[in-house]
């Protein structure tokens, strides 16, 4: 026979830490115990008033509070009380504008239980989104820092270089496929009345007033995809010409298993963000221009020393590992149709409207199967970082965001590309979208990118 006991939930509803179980009787095969041990660990997030302690279980007699590894408060605490506990740095060496490390231990009769770590955030963001310059104001953090694009070896440092979230965006390999770590952030979202946004900032927790959001860690493929033995890779050395349309290219995402797909506006949204933040600049052509044609062998910019720079004999480039984040072939984007329907279910990466939702921002365009002006990017708080043109009007490459978009035409069987390549170089930058073809149609000129969520 057997007996199902849901100990974590005992944990959460009764605070324990420590369950015996002892099996005896007809049935069982030993009347020995089998103790098994679990306890919840206290977790701690950093505030601008304090460090606050969560998940604090029954039991808790005292708190030690360690900053940059030295014990610098000792908090006598209520052992009945699961209350969290705001620890301020009052008599603490922190001080404003320092980078700490946090964590704290709790003791109890049970033991000692260490916290997670956490840091002092800042916040780096522009502003700017919807005025008629190109040019973004740095806000925040942010003011004061640059970048340094040197065009004879087209390597760029920025000040950013150390800072959070740019210091931890890494190369990593699960199986074959090479990716670029981006880790999880919190985003201030500032937009008018209509959603459209006004200002962006990013930091590694929430600091201060706004309305913030929480984007996820995902992978992003080093390279363009690459379809082998019916699945999508992200390899070196791969051609970028292969013609398949968007819905072929989410089968061979998710055939490498549980928690892959393809690039998508969602993934889109987060990396351009960053861009803008950095750069300060809408029209991404401003920095670097990428390579203007396509079908350029994957790992041509391996030879590129920083993480972000660019080829000087054709302008292909890479940012924060990423190659072609602009430029050669364009990118399908299969999660939002041409009447801006949406899901991150991969599953939905299909035309029609069955378990979407269409962006709230939609009613502020008109659809067209034709050329316009992005003045501003959309929010919409259901569907939070899928991001795409809301308002369009007349613009130049000296106003707004420097760049065109062809549609949204209003139609579910459409999606759109993304990103400069040939023949539209004078229309497209790294916010341009294309509603040219539908889910089915194939092109040799459009591929993807991988993507991978952990599960």
């Amino acid at each position: 026979m057997a007996i199902n006991l849901d100990l974590k939930q005992y944990i959460k509803t009764y605070g324990l830490h420590n369950i015996k179980v002892i099996a005896t009787g007809e049935g069982f095969r030993n009347s020995e115990p089998v103790e098994k041990e679990y306890y919840n660990n206290p977790f701690i997030i950093y505030t601008d008033e304090g460090i606050v302690l969560t998940n604090v279980q029954p039991g808790v007699s005292s708190i030690d509070f360690y900053v940059d590894e030295v014990l610098e408060k000792n908090i006598e605490h209520d052992v009945e009380s699961t209350e969290d506990v705001l620890i301020d740095f009052s008599n603490t060496s922190v001080i404003e504008g320092s980078i700490n490390h946090f964590f704290i231990i709790t003791h109890t009769d049970y033991g000692d239980f260490t916290s997670n770590n956490a840091m002092t955030t800042r916040v780096f963001g522009v502003s700017g989104m919807y005025d008629s310059s190109v040019a973004l104001t740095r806000t925040d953090d942010s003011v004061g820092k640059t970048y340094t694009i040197n065009s004879t070896t087209g390597l760029v440092t920025s000040d950013f270089d150390d800072e959070f979230p740019y210091n931890t965006i890494t190369e990593v390999t699960v199986g074959d496929s090479l990716f670029i770590s981006i880790p999880e952030m919190w985003w201030r979202i500032g937009k008018d009345d209509e959603d459209n946004i006004t200002d962006i900032a990013v930091a590694r927790y929430k600091k201060g007033a706004g309305n913030w959001y929480k984007s996820d860690a995902f992978l992003v493929g080093k390279y363009l995809s690459y379809q082998e033995n019916n699945m999508m890779v992200s390899k070196s050395g791969k051609a970028t010409s292969q013609n398949y349309s968007a819905l072929q290219w989410t089968t061979y995402a998710k055939a490498n298993g549980e928690g892959y797909k393809p690039y998508g506006y969602y993934e889109h949204t987060i990396l351009a963000f960053l861009w803008l933040i950095e750069f300060a600049n809408k029209r991404s052509t401003n920095i670097i221009n990428g390579y203007s044609s396509y079908n350029q062998t994957t790992g041509g910019t391996d030879s590129i020393e920083t993480s972000t720079g660019y080829l000087t004999a054709n302008n292909r480039m890479k940012y924060r590992g990423i190659e072609d984040f602009i430029g050669n072939d364009a990118v399908w984007m299969p999660d939002v149709t041409g009447a801006y329907y949406t899901s991150r279910d991969v599953e939905t990466y299909k035309n029609g409207a069955t378990n979407k939702t269409q962006l709230s921002y939609y009613m502020n365009i008109t659809a067209s199967s034709s050329w316009r002006g992005i003045q501003a990017l959309g929010w919409d708080d259901n569907n939070p970082f899928i991001c795409l043109p809301s308002k369009l009007g007349s613009s130049s490459s000296t106003t707004y965001f420097g760049t065109n978009m062809y549609g949204p035409n209003g139609s579910n069987e459409y999606l759109s590309r993304n990103k400069i390549y040939s023949g539209y170089s004078s229309n497209c930058n790294l916010l341009s979208p294309v509603f040219d073809y539908q889910f089915s149609n194939a092109s040799s000129t459009t591929t993807s990118r991988l993507i991978k969520y952990e599960i």
